[in-house]
């Protein structure tokens, strides 16, 4: 008998002790974490930009207040849930797995701020975030 054992992350990011797991990670340490990014990127205002795994949307929220159009994307469905209300014209969010293709070639910037512990899956998903980017873009990944 052939067994398919689901994915384990298909639940583990939309559980509530992934949320409790991360606590200490509020809009302080978001806030903070993307200033300094951005100083250092310098990236041209309204720049468009992934987040990959955005979770609820902290770092998402950030980087559209300081002007730039922002799509994040994650695979937890209450995840984005939560971050649709905070849709404006130059944030969005859709329920959508990384390692699959999305808006190929549309993206200055993309960035995956989610740490895994288990390296096969994140190194799928970094290489398939590169594939949303422009030839001349910057993506980033923090673990």
């Amino acid at each position: 008998m052939v067994t398919t054992q689901q994915a384990w992350y298909k639940d583990w990011f939309n559980s509530p002790f992934y949320h409790k797991l991360y606590f200490e990670r509020d809009e302080i340490e978001a806030k903070d974490f993307i200033y300094r990014l951005i100083n250092h990127l310098k990236p041209a205002q309204g720049s468009v930009m992934l987040d990959a795994a955005c979770g609820r949307g902290r770092h998402s929220k950030i980087l559209s207040s300081m002007g730039f159009r922002v799509t994040g994307i994650d695979i937890a469905p209450d995840s984005i849930e939560y971050a649709l209300k905070f849709e404006n014209d130059n944030l969005e969010f859709f329920q959508h797995d990384m390692r699959l293709p999305f808006r190929i070639n549309y993206f200055d910037y993309a960035f995956n701020n989610a740490g895994t512990n288990k390296a096969p899956v994140e190194l799928i998903a970094s290489t398939t975030t590169l594939n949303f980017l422009f030839s001349s873009a910057l993506g980033f990944t923090r673990g």
